[in-house]
């Protein structure tokens, strides 16, 4: 999965940010699948870490929430990669990237 995301962003023009969006919470929930020991994650209202993407993303566009920036493609890839290689320490210290704090111009 993480070489088909990387083939997609990759290839295309331009990085968009409900891409973005969409590759931030598949890559939230991959990690809480992976950090997270298995009594925790019982508790959440998903059963994998596709189920928690989608329920997600599936909230994030019914709320159609307008974005006040203009969405940097090159941050948002770079995010998500730095994202990606997070340690499970990291995450559940709720450290994120600083490539991520560089997302509106």
């Amino acid at each position: 999965m993480a070489l088909g995301w990387l083939f997609a962003t990759t290839l295309s023009g331009c990085y968009t940010e409900a891409e973005y969006v969409d590759d931030y919470y598949t890559v939230a929930c991959d990690l809480t699948f992976a950090c997270y020991a298995e009594d925790s994650l019982a508790l959440l209202p998903y059963d994998s870490a596709e189920a928690c993407a989608s329920w997600f993303i599936d909230a994030e566009e019914s709320g159609n929430a307008a974005s006040d920036c203009a969405f940097d493609a090159q941050s948002g890839k770079s995010c998500i990669q730095d994202f990606r290689d997070l340690s499970c320490e990291d995450f559940q210290a709720g450290t994120y990237p600083d490539s991520c704090s560089t997302l509106c111009t």
